[in-house]
């Protein structure tokens, strides 16, 4: 496996932590190439920066060590976007140079614009790209979709396979959600999950949280994250400066295991009102804890979360209607708890690590048979 692995790479190496901590691990050899950024590139993907040509160089050295010294059958390549893109490609390329067939992984939330809005070499170099694989691995039918229309030869070796998490959120999971998430004594504790920024829609949700503080001061929030580019540093000190006005607003930094957990348990719901994605392991993550979604109707998440069925979707950058939906549901207890119990189910059925560890090994065994056509793809899921 060639990829992050969680605290680095937020979601993508929480994907691969799940994989990595499945059973999978009794089935199959598995040794990972660690691809995340240590303290000194933060802030600094898809740079052209000097520290990003070190990381390079060693990851690669370390590939072809790897390539030679194990001889996998299969490489696991986790996919984004950006310039990252381009180096994902060359560690494919080098894995299928060694014989072993290639998995790629698509995570990249921004991938489908990077596709469509390439021309001439740069398009066709993203086409080899994406042509290299043996198996792609998509999160939703929306990327399946996708990648089939720009690149048709694709047919037969896209496979949906929606994320999961990892396996100590799913322990902690309940049996039933019981009672309406986020009844306590500290008031009502409105969630947000991700990396700060932009991307995942921070302005907008502190804009909400604004209007909601106006009608219904008894609801906090938590903003549970680190900065997510160098770019958004400036927009995020901002942003918490006005959070410090608007008050009842907390920023605990990038939350792992007992403190994350500790903060799903007591939160309300779950917020991600992202201005694009993949499928984001938080909402994933909320659901797991029996919590109302409120997230936008953007990339795989419309096939996670259904509209007023285990939360609310909205449109990017509103943040009138974020604001009406977490009023909404702060207010309603029954309808907290409606919600709450319907992402527990959906969850448990679709999203479990064990479901999404089947689903992975079965890919695997159909490349390790040789088929050049994986089964599976017809509904855009894996078996």
């Amino acid at each position: 496996m060639v990829g992050p692995v969680f605290p680095k790479g937020g979601g993508v190496g929480m994907a691969n932590h799940t994989i990595l901590s499945s059973d999978l691990r009794l089935r199959y050899e598995l040794a990972h190439l660690d691809t995340g950024r240590g303290k000194l590139g933060a802030g600094k993907d898809s740079r052209m920066a000097l520290i990003n040509i070190g990381y390079y160089l060693r990851q690669l050295v370390t590939l072809c060590y790897l390539l030679v010294a194990k001889r996998p059958r299969i490489v696991h390549q986790s996919v984004t976007c950006g310039m990252a893109l381009f180096k994902e490609g060359s560690f494919m390329w080098l894995s299928r140079l060694s014989g072993a067939r290639v998995v790629a992984h698509i995570h990249g939330s921004t991938l489908d614009r990077q596709l469509q809005g390439a021309a001439g070499r740069r398009r066709r170099l993203i086409h080899w790209i994406l042509r290299m694989p043996d198996a792609l691995l998509v999160l939703s039918t929306y990327w399946h979709d996708l990648l089939v229309a720009e690149i048709p030869s694709l047919s037969g070796r896209v496979v949906v396979l929606p994320n999961s998490v990892a396996p100590e959120v799913a322990a902690a999971m309940p049996a039933e959600v019981l009672r309406a998430p986020g009844e306590g004594d500290d008031g009502l504790m409105v969630l947000f999950l991700g990396s700060l920024g932009q991307r995942k829609g921070l302005n907008t949700a502190i804009e909400a949280a604004a209007l909601v503080r106006q009608e219904v001061p008894g609801v906090r929030f938590v903003f549970a994250g680190d900065l997510d580019l160098e770019r958004d540093r400036a927009l995020v000190s901002d942003l918490r400066e006005r959070a410090v006005r608007i008050g009842a607003i907390q920023f605990p930094g990038l939350v792992t295991g007992p403190k994350k957990l500790e903060l799903l348990r007591g939160a309300a719901m779950l917020i991600l009102p992202s201005r694009n994605e993949n499928q984001p392991i938080a909402i994933l993550e909320g659901m797991a804890m029996g919590l109302p979604i409120v997230a936008t109707a953007v990339g795989g998440i419309p096939e996670t979360v259904e509209d007023s069925r285990q939360g609310f979707l909205i449109a990017p950058g509103d943040a009138i209607h974020l604001a009406v939906a977490i009023m909404r549901l702060a207010r309603d207890p029954e309808l907290r708890l409606e919600m709450g119990r319907a992402s527990l189910e959906r969850f448990r059925r679709e999203y479990h690590p064990d479901v999404f560890a089947r689903r992975v090994g079965a890919v695997y065994e159909q490349l390790l048979n040789g088929s050049a056509r994986l089964e599976g793809v017809g509904a855009g899921r894996a078996a």
